[in-house]
């Protein structure tokens, strides 16, 4: 897999503004004419946790959360990690991001495709 950094107008334009963003894709897709169209396997962002009290205190505060009040998240745990996942109100790609806490950071995931689906059930936090 390549792991390569987003387009940088399409970075800043995010808020809350990640400390870091990277796409990760099949080597095929990311040398390939669709590349920067289709959405890649993995998208990761990382985000400054601030003083939120809970991981669902943090999503509410910086917007993340849809509906209001923390309506639409639900509970995640694959392997070494749990979190919460977040799913859009509208079904556009892509799908459902998946959030988790650790070390006063916040690491989205958003899986684009199987693979995506597959390398996040293997993401750990290192000791």
């Amino acid at each position: 897999f390549v792991i390569r950094p987003p387009d940088a107008s399409k970075a800043s334009a995010f808020k809350p503004a990640p400390v870091a963003s990277f796409f990760i894709m099949h080597p095929a897709m990311a040398a390939g004419s669709l590349a920067g169209i289709e959405p890649p396997d993995l998208q990761l962002r990382i985000f400054h946790a601030a003083d939120q009290p809970s991981l669902q205190h943090w999503l509410i505060a910086a917007g993340l959360a849809p509906g209001t009040g923390g309506a639409g998240i639900k509970a995640y745990r694959s392997g070494a990690v749990s979190g919460l996942e977040v799913c859009p109100q509208t079904l556009i790609a892509p799908g459902c991001s998946v959030y988790v806490l650790g070390r006063g950071l916040v690491y989205q995931m958003t899986p684009g495709t199987l693979e995506g689906e597959r390398i996040l059930r293997s993401f750990s936090l290192l000791p």
